[in-house]
């Protein structure tokens, strides 16, 4: 599906993008998820007032009663076919949070959704309930919170494949060059990234403070927010296969978070992607049950024992990236002999960020410039996994000083959390804290005619493994390769 609407001008900004979703595409969807996001769970008036808006909506009664009798919800088995004696039963949040599911994954996949949506769609759905399963140590009200946040993560970019228009088609067409940036695409065309438009709705719909935390400051250090992330990264990884690195890494901290065995956490994420898939109906959702990651392969090799050998592996450092002073050389030269071509600096910085990540082995490598107003620092393009948000955060106003507008103003690379920052420890504001999630990392200013044009940056959070001077010296090498370049082809 390309769109809802036809030829329709490309709104910019996230402002415009919001607007438009709320108010052109989406308003009957955007109205009743605020009425539902309103009602308090204390207030007797509210349980009234959520029957009456269930209960004007027939399609919604029905399946609000289907799944409140779902195995998934209704452990006790009492069976109902009232809203009143099912808020009774399955509890006001838990219904609440059903309306509000069944509501946008009725306008999401209510006509011919396309690939990517259907995608989505399905990831979003998995992590929502990976996520909940996760939170089942917090109180009801927090789970729900938890999975209504997880399922709307990516609310911004649903609704844009969905109501996009031709817009869409525009989108879809430049990710599929080769080697095309999905950020700097959605970007380019939309004025925005899907992450702001994500904020910019669950603010307007009043979607929780759980969902706004989460896209606002994804590394805080807050149980329902940590849930939703671990539920999010578990359904992406989940798609490169269950023993793959990344799944095993995942399990390993969702392992951690529950306070729980890492074989038992194995279980408990297989057994919650198949109901997934089977709940996946039950929700009206039954085009995407195909989507839902297969475990059956997993719990055969789990019952034969495999699987754990596998799973304990991932423990081990190993499985984190690491250096290699091979590739790093051999990036270099290649940078070298680059200098005396006619070659676009994107390559460049491209090359410096791979050599940063895979050569010098940083689990974050990322590049930021000047903004067109030289007002801000901006990310441009970051390397590691499941960082990709990362980049979208790294925003940082000149207005006030901080580490990067530090190295940038005396041109030269810092290695923060070294003995010898220790002067500079004011400058790592609680903006950068909450950015960044470390307090150890690496950061060079890219230098063109005696002037700071940008950043690269470097660090160990994901691994949260120590930095070494050996690391920061081949760090700075390939900035100072960087600058090299880049006032080389300045010259000609």
């Amino acid at each position: 599906m390309a769109g809802k609407t036809d030829k329709v001008e490309v709104a910019r900004g996230t402002q415009e993008w919001v607007d438009r979703l709320s108010e052109q595409e989406m308003p009957a969807l955007a109205t009743t998820v605020r009425r539902l996001r309103k009602l308090a769970c204390q207030d007797d008036a509210s349980v009234g007032e959520l029957v009456k808006v269930i209960l004007k909506d027939p399609a919604l009664t029905s399946n609000v009663i289907r799944i409140a009798n779902s195995v998934h919800y209704n452990v006790s088995n009492t069976k109902t076919s009232t809203i009143s004696r099912a808020i009774i039963i399955v509890g006001f949040e838990a219904i609440r949070s059903i309306c509000i599911t069944v509501k946008v994954i009725e306008a999401l996949l209510g006509d011919t959704p396309n690939e990517r949506l259907m995608n989505l769609v399905a990831q979003s759905f998995h992590a929502a309930m990976q996520a909940k399963t996760l939170a089942k140590k917090l109180g009801g009200e927090e789970q729900e919170d938890v999975f209504i946040a997880a399922l709307l993560y990516h609310l911004g970019e649903a609704a844009f494949w969905c109501y996009g228009g031709d817009t869409v088609k525009m989108v879809d067409a430049k990710l599929r060059i080769p080697g095309a940036s999905k950020r700097a695409v959605v970007e380019e065309v939309l004025g925005t990234g899907f992450d702001q438009v994500s904020v910019g709705l669950a603010k307007s719909w009043r979607l929780g403070d759980t969902l706004i935390k989460v896209l606002e400051d994804p590394r805080q250090d807050y149980p329902p927010v940590r849930a939703v992330i671990l539920g999010q990264a578990m359904a992406e990884a989940a798609k490169k296969g269950w023993d793959s690195v990344p799944a095993k890494k995942i399990m390993k901290r969702m392992a951690k978070y529950s306070g729980i065995e890492l074989k038992d956490m194995q279980q408990q994420v297989l057994e919650c992607a198949d109901r997934t898939a089977k709940m996946s109906k039950v929700w009206g959702a039954g085009k995407i049950r195909h989507l839902i990651p297969s475990t059956e392969k997993m719990k055969q090799e789990l019952a034969s024992g495999e699987v754990l050998d596998m799973v304990a592996d991932a423990v081990n450092d190993s499985e984190f990236i690491q250096a290699n002073s091979e590739l790093q050389l051999s990036i270099l030269r290649e940078l070298s002999a680059l200098m005396y071509a006619k070659v676009d600096v994107n390559l460049v910085f491209n090359m410096v960020l791979e050599g940063i990540h895979r050569g010098v082995g940083l689990d974050r490598a990322l590049l930021a410039l000047k903004s067109a107003d030289g007002k801000a620092l901006v990310g441009k393009y970051v390397l590691g996994e499941y960082c990709e948000t990362f980049g979208d955060r790294f925003n940082f106003s000149f207005a006030n000083d901080h580490v990067f507008s530090y190295s940038m103003k005396n041109l030269e690379p810092i290695w923060f959390g070294s003995s010898a920052s220790g002067p500079i420890k004011h400058l790592y504001t609680a903006e950068l804290k909450a950015v960044l999630g470390t307090n150890d990392f690496f950061c060079g200013p890219i230098i063109v005619k005696n002037r700071a044009v940008g950043i690269f940056y470097g660090d160990y959070q994901q691994s949260n493994r120590s930095l070494n001077e050996e690391q920061f010296a081949s760090f700075r090498h390939f900035v100072q390769q960087a600058s090299m370049s880049l006032s080389m082809h300045g010259q000609k």
